[in-house]
């Protein structure tokens, strides 16, 4: 990272180090679930009827398989939640502190969330013209993380929501699932992660999938997804014990390139349970490959993913309010000549409008002692008023 200019923007993390490798790899998810998103708005819900050319299917292929960023970003939580656990029971470094870990969840991510489901409420009651009262239930309930649990087959007052219950109930198991760090051999402790993120996509896949209900309360548990950040827990056991020793290497490069191609481009349901730890090999790459090291931190991209939670949060609401307008804008009939044209004109709305709230919203909450300095200027300011 050879600028500064940039880093004024970077996210504020919880302890001394910032690894801007993690910020590019979250780039890539987002951009992934953004393309995913803005593909399936502009090809179902335009105005004209667009053309497909025989050989954009695999084009297009690629982007129905952008929800592939959400696995990613699984595995980025598993990786950056499961370290410092790692780091304390496999190098001796302080304990992590509960009561601070699960503090930091709450102060950090609580306040972008509630602001955001609170607008995207009420932009709901007015454009559908559902009384609030009608819409506080299922309010309520994701406010605490718990809308998949209540309301199973309805739809999310911000439809990307799900995903955070996902990562709300693995921020519960994290210090029970991190015990595993307590056995010494380390090919035991791997083999077990390692094992356990490819038995459990196997079981669902053959025994599940098929004999669960859409309705399910299964479908609203870690239980289908913990494989993802298992994965990541394997790479922070590799991460804090070996990695920092190893020399960067084309090697590397050409392993992880050839993870990324699989995990992006191959839709073989057989390979389906090594897709955790295809995206736990694909990350190695970003830390001792030579060309993808330097890819994933170019200063802009990792700035902008680690911006990823408020575009994360807000890509959906503003693909459906730009689009409600760009989609007059139909200079072509081709399906991607169009998708181009729209990627043109909503993205930059995208970006600018999630780093504004990112800024100005998420990054202060970012700071641990937000609070207390909030309460610090209001007693103050309080105190002021009744001096005068």
């Amino acid at each position: 990272m050879r600028g500064h200019g940039w880093l004024r923007l970077r996210r504020i993390t919880s302890g001394s180090s910032w690894i801007p490798e993690i910020d590019g790899l979250r780039f890539v998810a987002i951009l992934l679930v953004v393309l995913f998103h803005l593909n399936a708005e502009v090809s179902s819900k335009g105005d004209v009827p667009l053309t497909m050319q025989p050989w954009y299917s695999s084009l297009f292929a690629f982007f129905g398989r952008g929800d592939i960023g959400v696995r990613i970003f699984f595995v980025i939580s598993g990786f950056i939640l499961g370290r410092p656990f790692a780091r304390h029971y496999l190098l001796g470094h302080p304990r992590p502190s509960l009561s601070s870990y699960y503090l930091r969840r709450l102060t950090r991510l609580e306040p972008p969330y509630l602001i955001n489901i609170s607008i995207c409420a009420i932009s709901i009651a007015l454009y559908t013209q559902v009384p609030l009262r009608t819409l506080f239930p299922p309010f309520a309930a994701s406010a605490v993380y718990l809308h998949g649990f209540f309301f199973r087959g309805t739809q999310f007052i911000n439809p990307v929501a799900w995903t955070l219950e996902m990562e709300v109930q693995f921020y519960l198991l994290v210090p029970l699932l991190t015990l595993v760090f307590l056995l010494r051999n380390r090919w035991l402790r791997r083999s077990l992660l390692g094992a356990a993120s490819i038995a459990l996509p196997a079981t669902l896949q053959y025994f599940v999938f098929g004999k669960i209900s859409g309705s399910s309360t299964f479908w609203v548990t870690i239980g289908w997804l913990l494989q993802y950040f298992l994965a990541g827990m394997l790479l922070s056991d590799i991460y804090v014990t070996e990695i920092p020793s190893w020399r960067t290497s084309w090697l590397w490069d050409v392993v992880s390139g050839a993870a990324w191609c699989v995990v992006l481009l191959l839709t073989e349901p057989r390979l389906y349970p090594l897709e955790p730890l295809l995206i736990a090999v694909a990350f190695i790459g970003a830390f001792r490959g030579v060309l993808l090291r330097r890819l994933f931190t170019i200063e802009w991209l990792a700035i902008v993913g680690g911006m990823c939670y408020s575009i994360y949060l807000w890509h959906f609401f503003v693909i459906a309010l730009v689009f409600k307008v760009s989609r007059r804008v139909v200079v072509s009939h081709d399906l991607l000549t169009n998708c181009l044209i729209q990627s043109v004109l909503i993205l930059p709305c995208i970006l600018v409008f999630c780093a504004l709230y990112f800024i100005f919203i998420e990054r202060p909450c970012m700071d641990p002692t937000w609070p207390q300095k909030l309460w610090t200027a209001v007693s103050g300011h309080s105190r002021r008023s009744r001096v005068s």
